[in-house]
């Protein structure tokens, strides 16, 4: 059956991004142009270089030509994708990435240091994060048999990986506490701080590509219940299809800056942790 020309769009779109990444792999000539497109995005960080940006295209094109087909095989009509709403965490999300785009080409005299190292942004992720663990540990201990004895398991683990997060996000209470970090740490890590992400600092964009990808092809798998898990295993965690359907459009393109894509996920994660806390509550 032939494509529709919704899902023929991202097919091809797919094809031209791999095809640009891989002319600009092999062809040094590309290297300026694409150097240029960076100059103009203006990555969070400067080690951002045009292999990089290829690599992230690539990755792209790969999920795009698999979304065409994932979404073409469950949704032969694109008129019967699932609805889009303005729920909340899409709502913030889209809200903040002008706001975010402004200040961060200080535009409007919209100072960028709101989005800055222990700005109030920073702050805003760390505390939806912790919110989110907060509720996450609360659902386990709520009475009753809203969630089984793996449930749970998975649900303490999400708590604390959130906790791990939001202590990198602020490099454990170092600049708050003054605590110096340690030479062997400090002569790798970019920004001379008490956290790992930021030994990464160059790659961090296309591990946030990677994880862009990942998670919206798991948003769009559990809408067509098929997540590579045993049938009814961790059921009560799924999240409502259509609450994360249309995540992606900021997910992808929000990759590039690390501040911007932090906050979008941690509206989602908040989102994600309120619907567990209202199943253990039975509502």
């Amino acid at each position: 059956m032939p494509l529709d020309p919704c899902y023929r769009t991202m097919l091809w779109g797919g094809f031209v991004l791999i095809l640009v990444a891989s002319a600009g792999i092999v062809l040094p000539v590309e290297d300026a142009a694409i150097g240029r497109l960076i100059d103009w995005i203006r990555p969070t960080n400067r080690y951002y270089d045009p292999l990089r940006l290829e690599i992230s295209l690539a990755i792209a094109g790969l999920f795009l030509i698999w979304g065409a087909h994932e979404l073409s095989t469950r949704f032969p009509n694109p008129a019967n994708l699932p609805p889009f709403h303005w729920y909340g965490h899409f709502t913030a999300g889209a809200a903040i990435v002008p706001f975010f785009l402004i200040g961060h080409h200080e535009l409007l005299g919209i100072p960028p240091g709101i989005w800055a190292e222990d700005g109030p942004m920073e702050y805003l992720t760390v505390l939806l994060l912790v919110l989110s663990a907060a509720l996450a540990i609360r659902a386990t201990s709520r009475p009753g048999k809203a969630f089984g004895r793996e449930e749970r398991l998975v649900l303490w683990l999400f708590a604390i990986g959130l906790l791990f997060l939001a202590g990198e996000e602020i490099s454990w209470g170092q600049r708050i506490l003054g605590i110096e970090t340690p030479a062997a740490l400090k002569a790798n890590n970019v920004q001379g701080e008490l956290n790992l992400h930021n030994l990464t600092v160059g790659w961090n964009e296309v591990a946030r590509m990677i994880i862009a990808c990942l998670l919206s092809a798991l948003i769009w798998l559990n809408e067509s219940d098929r997540l590579p898990l045993p049938r009814g295993w961790l059921d009560g965690l799924r999240p409502p299809p259509a609450l994360f359907f249309w995540l992606p459009l900021l997910l992808i393109p929000g990759h590039l800056y690390d501040e911007l894509f932090e906050q979008i996920v941690s509206f989602a994660i908040l989102a994600y942790a309120l619907t567990i806390d209202r199943r253990a509550r039975g509502d």
